[in-house]
């Protein structure tokens, strides 16, 4: 199994390729089992174990709906301003337009989401760096593992360029578990 040392800034930071399947984002590890190109782009299908800590900010999707499965571990969802708390084979769907986000419960997390219609997985693509098959990256890496000073350099054109939009709390909201 391959793997890539972390990066302490932007000009060490691997690429990861447009038809990778496994990559780092965020800190977790993240599968695409079934990419947009798999299905004429109808949906995908993104796998990711998370940690607390590498939680998005509360977002929208303007193109996409997002269906969370969780396979193990605790998940809060928000969507709609509601709190949604998700065990092991619970499903909230986030359809496109409200608000959501999501919060790790557990030390760690594995769920699975469908993005309808696809391409979606491409954001995390864009941000991510190549990782080994099931590979979690160490604990507390999660700012090297993003390179974040990129992270916040292209994020917002990044969620332009995929139909999303951060929601009115503001691109860093603060989570109560939020970890630098």
């Amino acid at each position: 199994m391959a793997t890539v040392p972390f990066a302490t800034d932007n000009s060490t930071v691997p690429v990861v390729d447009a038809d990778a399947r496994t990559f780092w984002y965020a800190g977790n590890f993240v599968q695409v089992p079934v990419d947009s190109a798999d299905t004429d782009g109808r949906f995908a299908v993104v796998e990711t174990v998370a940690r607390p800590g590498s939680e998005p900010p509360l977002h929208v999707h303007h193109r996409e709906d997002e269906t969370f499965i969780v396979i193990e571990g605790e998940v809060q969802v928000t969507c709609g301003g509601k709190d949604y708390r998700l065990g092991a084979g619970d499903v909230k769907f986030a359809p496109r337009g409200i608000p959501h986000t999501f919060r790790i419960l557990t030390p760690e997390a594995r769920m699975v989401n469908v993005i309808t219609p696809g391409g979606f997985e491409n954001f995390f693509r864009t941000l991510g760096w190549p990782a080994g098959v099931g590979a979690m990256p160490p604990a507390g890496s999660r700012r090297r593992s993003i390179a974040w000073p990129r992270w916040r350099a292209s994020s917002a054109s990044n969620w332009r360029n995929h139909a999303a939009s951060f929601a009115p709390n503001g691109p860093l909201r603060q989570l109560p578990n939020r970890r630098e």
